[in-house]
């Protein structure tokens, strides 16, 4: 919550189930679906964004949110196949996401790239939060630096994706024209 205050997100509700639906992911959803809906009703002027991950319901609230007024996009986390960068591995319930229209992301970077280039944030708040999302990497302690690379490798491969955003290489933040050249 620390980077959302920073990033001028003071008052950024965070709407989770209850305990007394931890019976199934299925149950899950529809909580968390419901807790959206009544949260929807007190601002029905606004527009919503939607994040989960691929664990706990977030993919079925996900899927029937997308088709309620005021939900601008589902960003799902891919927490299940967060490996290397040239993983062969797929993410949980991958066909279903894409089918849906859910937008599956490895790092936050990525959802912070994507989100700009769909105009749901300015081009500027996705910088700083690539930025953001480098700076990190160095106060995190990994066992070993392999660890540390291959985290810096995706959120740098997940950054490319602002390169649509700007107008032309000169416009390129620091870390762009840094990517394009390796």
């Amino acid at each position: 919550m620390l980077h959302m205050k920073q990033a001028g997100f003071d008052d950024a509700p965070v709407l989770t189930g209850s305990i007394t639906h931890l019976v199934g992911n299925q149950r899950i959803a529809e909580e968390k679906t419901r807790n959206f809906l009544r949260y929807r009703a007190l601002y029905p002027e606004c527009r919503f964004v939607f994040v989960g991950d691929n664990g706990q319901g977030d993919i079925d609230a996900g899927k029937s949110l997308t088709s309620e007024r005021g939900v601008e996009a589902v960003f799902i986390h891919d927490i299940f196949s967060n490996g290397a960068i040239d993983s062969p591995q797929v993410p949980y319930r991958h066909a279903e996401c894409v089918e849906a229209g859910l937008h599956l992301f490895q790092t936050y970077a990525g959802a912070a790239a994507y989100a700009a280039t769909r105009g749901l944030i300015d081009p500027a708040a996705a910088v700083r939060v690539i930025e953001a999302c480098l700076g990190d990497l160095q106060e995190v302690q990994f066992s070993d630096e392999s660890q540390r690379k291959m985290h810096q490798d995706l959120v740098l491969r997940d950054a490319t994706q602002m390169a649509d955003v700007f107008s032309s290489p000169a416009s390129y933040p620091q870390f762009i024209t840094k990517i394009s050249s390796l």
